[in-house]
């Protein structure tokens, strides 16, 4: 039989990526030690035997199945070597990040299948799958590792950008504690300038209704209503508003009539000055009884 070195824990594929050999899982593996062709699970060309994990290497005897065809046609290109690569598959089901040497070294993981691959035994062709046996990319790989372990990367795996730290006003070298305080804060602060917008919002809106009441385009009671409306759609009520017409001002002649009516027996005709010359009491007077009338008094000499 060939002895095959499956995966070597030495070496480092072109992504950055290298596997501790040392805490491998290959328990259940060894209840099927299938082996396939190109990582094909339709391809089971053999099994695996004498697997054994020494000096950071797996390695395993390759038993082909000789009475199929297409096996015996890898277990001869094997043997003339043609055929030398090996791939193993695995499950992630731990990482973690070495700053020397700028690598994610997964550090516990399971055997799923391992495969007679057409390139060289190498790292890089390695073959990660879910709990499901589907394959994953390598983003995928460690995002389901991710999700499934509840982990999170170490700090130092994350490089913040210079904007990005200026943003959340933390220093390089900065703990996921500070990140998670200056993001909290990032937060509250915008949960405050967003009650603040609101806050001026719903007085614009309310400043313009009752601007709205004044002019007689709206009764109060409609205000109400609108004001309710203009919290989901205020350009639908502004457009209502805007299309009434306002309420016609006093004539001249009314404001007179009104004045005359409103004035003490006898005085119609007294201005403001002539008030304060014959009766300043009575101005006084007038003012806590008739403030309207006052103010018009007032009115009429500025």
């Amino acid at each position: 039989m060939k002895r095959f070195i499956l995966s070597d824990s030495n070496r480092t594929n072109s992504k950055g990526f290298r596997i501790d050999i040392g805490g491998g899982d290959i328990h259940r593996f060894n209840t099927n030690p299938v082996m396939l062709y190109g990582h094909d699970s339709d391809k089971v060309i053999g099994r695996w035997e004498n697997i054994s994990i020494s000096d950071g290497k797996l390695s395993a005897d390759a038993l082909f199945d000789s009475e199929d065809a297409f096996a015996k046609e890898i277990e001869r290109k094997v043997e003339k070597g043609f055929l030398k690569g090996c791939s193993i598959g695995i499950i992630i089901n731990d990482a973690k990040y070495i700053d020397a040497t700028n690598e994610l070294l997964v550090t516990k993981w399971e055997l799923l299948e391992a495969s007679v691959v057409s390139v060289p035994a190498d790292p890089g062709a390695i073959v990660f799958y879910n709990e499901k046996h589907e394959v994953l990319s390598l983003d995928q790989a460690k995002q389901n590792f991710s999700i499934n372990t509840k982990n999170r990367y170490h700090m130092n795996e994350i490089k913040l950008t210079d904007k990005t730290l200026a943003t959340l006003a933390v220093a390089e070298g900065c703990t996921p504690e500070d990140v998670e305080k200056a993001i909290q804060k990032k937060d509250e602060k915008i949960a405050e300038l967003q009650t603040e917008l609101q806050a001026a919002q719903d007085g614009a809106v309310d400043a313009y209704l009752t601007g709205a009441v004044k002019g007689g385009k709206i009764t109060e009671a409609e205000k109400t209503e609108f004001l309710s409306l203009a919290k989901t759609n205020f350009d639908a009520v502004k457009r209502i508003v805007d299309s009434k017409p306002e309420r016609a001002s006093a004539s001249l002649a009314q404001m007179a009539a009104a004045a005359q009516a409103n004035a003490p027996a006898g005085r119609e005709s007294w201005d403001y000055m002539k008030w304060m010359k014959e009766d300043s009491k009575g101005l006084q007077k007038l003012k806590a009884e008739n403030p309207a009338e006052f103010e018009r008094l007032k009115a009429s000499i500025q």
